[in-house]
């Protein structure tokens, strides 16, 4: 069964580069560029795993998260966090619950490879 991933980034370049590398190691691949248009994409087709950028506009990464996580519908869904910032840089909220935490500029083989894990997918 293919997995189906939601990537989320305000920046297209990002979400369509992070969807190829997906894409070509057997993803089902769905896009956002904001907070709002993620949580339409989820509770319209609810995806396997969620890679969601925490800088965006109106509706930051760590909103979204909080959102998913504190849905009962949605809570089981893995959450990878991908961001310009370093860890440190930047405060995570306790109730995001994220699942895994990964810095940009991204390695692709890397992405797949975390991917894949919360996926629970083998190769």
């Amino acid at each position: 069964m293919v997995k189906k991933v939601l990537v989320v980034d305000d920046e297209p370049a990002i979400a369509n580069l992070a969807k190829v590398y997906l894409t070509n190691r057997g993803f089902s691949v769905t896009t956002a560029n904001s907070g709002p248009d993620a949580l339409g994409v989820v509770a319209d087709d609810p995806p396997d795993v969620v890679v969601l950028d925490v800088m965006m506009p109106g509706m930051d990464g760590w909103e979204v998260a909080g959102k998913l996580k504190g849905d009962p519908v949605t809570r089981h869904i893995p959450i990878l966090m991908l961001t310009a910032l370093g860890f440190g840089e930047e405060s995570r909220p306790e109730f995001a619950n994220i699942d895994e935490y990964y810095t940009k500029p991204f390695d692709g083989p890397t992405l797949v490879k975390i991917v894949r894990n919360l996926a629970g997918k083998d190769d």
